[in-house]
């Protein structure tokens, strides 16, 4: 769905800066307990799957984000 923002004039902003094209990357700040990850090579890159992890941050960036193609 189209996405809506609260009162508050940052996430107006958020949302006006990604339809301009502004921001488009995302970066997570998380910490996955031991042994709820896995790692494996997928088209010769390092992948790591995730199966739980606490959330500590989700920004919305301008410039190289932490994860690209998602």
């Amino acid at each position: 769905g189209v996405p809506t923002a609260n009162k508050r004039s940052y996430g107006r902003d958020i949302i006006e800066s990604i339809r301009r094209g502004d921001a488009g990357g995302m970066s997570f700040a998380f910490k996955a307990p031991a042994g709820s990850d896995d790692w494996e090579m997928r088209d010769g890159d390092p992948l790591r799957i995730v199966k739980l992890a606490k959330l500590f941050d989700v920004s919305v960036v301008t410039e190289e984000p932490a994860l690209l193609g998602w």
